[in-house]
C-alpha cells in the first residue's frame, strides 16, 4: 500500500523549528514541575478513540456520540481530542478524557484547547511551545508532559546535567495524529477508532478543484516556495486523493508505523473512520488481509 506516486516525490518530513529552540522549549517545560507521562506496564481493554481534525470528521460526529453513550468510566471508550479535535468534541458535547498536542509552533495555544473540557489530561510534547504550557497552567488543567523520539533530544537525553536525563520517549510519525497513536498504545490501548485521519484536503468549490482549504481554512493552492504544487494528486487503490507534501509522507509513516507496532505476542487493531486517505489505506489493507486492520 505504498501509493505508487510518492517514492519519485522523495517526501521528507522536518520539525518546523530547529533544534535550538526545541531544547529551549524542553529546558522551560521541565523546569514547571509537571508531570512526567510514565508509560503503562500492561495492556488493557479499553479503547482509544483518537480525533483529528481532518474535514471527515464533521461527518461522524453521531458516531462520536454513539461512542461517547459508552463512554470511560462505565463504558469502553475513551476520548483524545488531538489539537482541533479537542475543540471540536466539545462542541458536539463530549468531553475529551485527553487533549493533545506535539507542534512547537507559538500559535498552538491561540487556535488549539480554546473550549472548556471537564476532567480533561493534557499530554503536551516538551517540545511545544512556553505558551501552550502556560495557558494551560493557567487556567488550572491537568498536564503531563511527555518527550517525541528524536536523534537530537535522544543524544541531549544521555548527558548526565540534561533535564531529560534516562527519560522516556515516544516514537512515531512527524505528526501530532501519528505520535497519538504510539501515546495511547503506551498507555495501554490496543483498540485504536480513527476519526479525522485524512491525510488529504477537501474541496471548497467542486467546480474548482485546485481551490483547496485544510480543515484551518489555510488556502492550499498555487506553488510553494520551491515552486511546486502546493496541492500533489496521490492515489490509493485506485481512487485519488489531493494532498499536500506533509499529508502525502504521512500516509506513508503511517504504514510505515503499523509495522513497527507490530508484534505477535501483543496483537492490535485500528478502524478508520470517514473517506480520507488513511482511512481508505485501512480499508485496503484489511481486504489485503491485514490483521490489525478492521473495515
Amino acid at each position: 500500500m505504498v501509493p505508487k506516486n510518492l517514492a519519485p516525490l522523495k517526501i521528507h518530513a522536518r520539525c518546523v523549528a530547529d533544534f535550538p529552540t526545541i531544547r529551549e522549549h524542553v529546558k522551560y517545560c521541565c523546569g514547571l514541575g509537571l508531570k512526567l507521562f510514565i508509560p503503562t506496564p500492561e495492556r488493557h481493554d479499553l479503547e482509544a478513540v483518537l480525533v483529528g481534525s481532518g474535514p471527515s470528521v464533521r461527518g461522524e460526529v453521531k458516531n462520536l456520540q454513539k461512542k461517547n453513550r459508552e463512554r470511560f468510566p462505565g463504558g469502553k471508550y475513551l476520548f483524545f481530542g488531538i489539537k482541533g479535535g479537542h475543540d471540536f468534541l466539545v462542541d458536539n458535547g463530549i468531553q475529551p478524557h485527553f487533549g493533545l498536542a506535539v507542534d512547537p509552533l507559538e500559535k498552538i495555544h491561540k487556535e488549539n484547547f480554546l473550549k472548556k473540557a471537564k476532567e480533561c489530561k493534557y499530554f503536551i510534547a516538551s517540545q511545544c511551545h512556553p505558551t501552550l504550557f502556560d495557558t494551560l497552567i493557567a487556567r488550572g488543567e491537568q498536564v503531563v508532559i511527555w518527550h517525541l523520539l528524536t536523534d537530537n533530544l535522544m543524544k541531549w537525553s544521555q548527558e548526565p546535567d540534561s533535564p531529560i536525563y534516562n527519560h522516556y520517549f515516544i516514537p512515531g510519525g512527524s505528526t501530532s495524529g501519528l505520535r497519538a497513536i504510539v501515546l495511547a498504545y503506551a498507555m495501554g490501548f490496543r483498540k485504536f477508532h480513527l476519526y479525522g485521519y485524512d491525510s488529504c484536503l477537501s474541496e471548497t468549490d467542486p467546480k474548482k478543484p485546485a481551490n483547496l482549504r485544510k480543515v484551518n481554512g489555510e488556502l492550499c493552492e498555487g506553488k510553494d516556495e520551491k515552486g511546486r504544487d502546493k496541492a500533489i494528486d496521490v492515489f490509493i487503490a485506485g481512487k485519488k486523493f489531493l494532498a499536500d507534501r506533509a499529508m502525502a509522507s504521512q500516509a506513508n509513516e503511517f504504514q510505515e508505523l503499523l509495522k513497527a507496532m507490530h508484534k505477535p505476542d501483543d496483537p492490535f487493531v485500528v478502524r478508520g473512520y470517514g473517506r480520507g486517505m488513511i482511512q481508505t489505506i485501512i480499508r485496503e489493507r484489511y481486504q489485503q488481509g491485514a490483521a490489525e486492520c478492521l473495515p
